[in-house]
């Protein structure tokens, strides 16, 4: 699969990130709506444009900082409790939506987000564990 560029496999009650070694040119991959609860460093996809990984078990979102073109990424109903090293991400769209996400957690932003969905809208965001 050395050209594939997008790999959807939401919907699949995955529980290991990556199970095989997908080619490093991806540019959007969807996990969203399976059992996840630890992400896998992401930094050799540095062609990715947009990561969903919403309705998963995540409590922790790391591992990007080498994804230097990753524009999107959408983390909806987690249990996010920590982001971190997304300094130099250039994230122009980050969905943070968990309406029972707990009001304790507190993320700060360090970079220019143009679109920021969330229930109470963030306005800071590092790597803040609660």
């Amino acid at each position: 699969m050395p050209f594939l560029v997008i790999l959807d496999v939401s919907h699949n009650e995955i529980s290991d990130f990556f199970g095989f070694d997908p080619p490093k040119n991806l540019k959007e991959v969807n996990f969203s709506y399976n059992i996840l609860t630890q992400m896998k460093d992401m930094s050799a996809y540095e062609a990715l444009v947009k990561l969903e990984l919403d309705h998963n078990r995540l409590k922790r979102i790391h591992g990007l900082e080498k994804c230097c073109k990753l524009t999107y990424l959408s983390v909806a109903h987690n249990t996010i409790t920590s982001i971190c090293s997304l300094d130099d991400v250039p994230l122009k769209d980050l969905n943070l939506v968990s309406p029972w996400q707990s009001p304790r957690c507190d993320f700060r932003v360090f970079f220019p987000i143009q679109s920021l969905r969330s229930y109470a809208d963030f306005v800071w965001f590092a790597c803040i564990e609660t």
